[in-house]
C-alpha cells in the first residue's frame, strides 16, 4: 500500500481543552509559571497572562501597560475569585445576591458570555418576580371583588326582608277595625313582639278571628 498517495490524516484529542485549563488551574493553585499578579484590595492573586488574556478582553490591553502587577480596585476579591474561577474551569460557583456584581465585572472586563449568561438569568428572576406580584395583585383585587359582592347580597336581603315586614304589619293594620287594630297593638306589644314583624301580623291575624 503506498502511504503517499493516502493524503492528509486528522488525529485529534476532543479532551484536549478541558485537560489544558485543568492543568493551568492546578499549576496557578500551585503558584507554578505564574507571569501576573493581580491586586485587589491589597490581596494579590497569581495567574497566567495567557489564560487571562484569553478570557477577557479587557486583560489584553491591561497586560500591554504593565506586564507583571495588575491593580484592579473596581472589583471585590469575592467576585475577582469567581472571575478566575470562571477563566480557569469555565464555570463558577455564585448565590442570585452576587449575580449584579459579576454582571458588572463581565462588562468592565469584556467577558462576553459570563455577560450574557448574566444577563439572562437576571431577566429570567426579574420575570419570575414581576408574575408573583401580578399573580398577588390578582388574588387580592379577587377578594375585593367577593367581598363586594358578599356586601350587596347582604344589603339586599336586608332591605328585603325589612320590605316584608313593613308589607305584613300593613296588611295586619288595614284588616283589623279601629278598636280590634288598637286591641291587636296592645296584644303584640304584651307579648314583647316588634309593631313590624310578621309574628306580630300573625297574632293580630288570630285577634281577628277570634
Amino acid at each position: 500500500m503506498d502511504l503517499t498517495k493516502m493524503g492528509m490524516i486528522q488525529l485529534q484529542n476532543p479532551s484536549h481543552p478541558t485537560g489544558l485549563l485543568c492543568k493551568a488551574n492546578q499549576m496557578r493553585l500551585a503558584g507554578m509559571l505564574c507571569d501576573v499578579v493581580i491586586m485587589v484590595d491589597s490581596q494579590e492573586f497569581h495567574a497566567h497572562r495567557t489564560v487571562l488574556d484569553c478570557t477577557s478582553k479587557m486583560f489584553e490591553i491591561l497586560f500591554l501597560c504593565n506586564s507583571q502587577h495588575c491593580p484592579l480596585d473596581f472589583l471585590s476579591q469575592k467576585t475577582f475569585e469567581q472571575i478566575l474561577e470562571y477563566a480557569y474551569t469555565t464555570t463558577l460557583q455564585a448565590k442570585a445576591e452576587d449575580l449584579d456584581d459579576l454582571l458588572y465585572a463581565a462588562e468592565i472586563l469584556e467577558i462576553e458570555y459570563l455577560e450574557e449568561q448574566c444577563l439572562k438569568i437576571l431577566e429570567t428572576i426579574q420575570a419570575t418576580d414581576d408574575n408573583d406580584t401580578e399573580a398577588t395583585m390578582a388574588d387580592g383585587g379577587a377578594e375585593e371583588e367577593e367581598d363586594r359582592k358578599a356586601r350587596y347580597l347582604k344589603n339586599i336581603f336586608i332591605s328585603k326582608h325589612s320590605s316584608e315586614e313593613s308589607g305584613y304589619a300593613s296588611v295586619a293594620a288595614q284588616s283589623l277595625p279601629g278598636p280590634l287594630a288598637d286591641q291587636s297593638l296592645s296584644v303584640s306589644t304584651s307579648f314583647g313582639l316588634s309593631a313590624m314583624s310578621p309574628t306580630k301580623a300573625a297574632v293580630d291575624s288570630l285577634m281577628t278571628i277570634g
